[in-house]
């Protein structure tokens, strides 16, 4: 058993030996560098999605607040009319429409600090490349 230890050592060395000499540290560092550049281009793509979709839910928080505005004033004008019902729906709807507001505005609050982290993680992969 000793002697296939000693050969398969002895093998194993000889190989890790041609790989060390096959090894150029030029070659080695241009293909970091081409590695890192394809990361670089992989998250930029992955940047601009964030901040798209962090547009996206500030569009939907806009929209929602705009859209229980709308149904308030709406009550208001009714209640001046003499409608309560549909000044009670257009108030209901108005907290659904804030509540809405409201959850999206926590997914676009979540949606900014990753789109930020993301960038920043960006910007210190660009200043180790360069």
């Amino acid at each position: 058993m000793g002697v296939f230890q000693r050969i398969k050592d002895m093998t194993k060395a000889s190989v890790n030996e041609l790989l060390d000499k096959l090894e150029d540290p030029i070659v080695m560092l241009n293909q970091y560098l081409r590695d890192m550049e394809e990361e670089i281009a992989q998250a930029e793509v992955t940047v601009a999605k964030q901040m798209a979709n962090e547009r996206r839910l500030k569009q939907r928080v806009e929209e929602f607040n705009r859209l229980a505005q709308d149904r308030e004033q709406l009550a208001m004008n009714a209640m001046k009319d003499g409608q309560e019902m549909t000044a009670k729906q257009a108030l209901e709807e108005k907290l659904h429409y804030s509540e809405k507001a409201a959850e999206y505005e926590s997914m676009h609050a979540e949606s900014k600090a990753q789109a930020d982290d993301l960038m920043q993680q960006l910007h210190d992969m660009k200043h180790e490349f360069y």
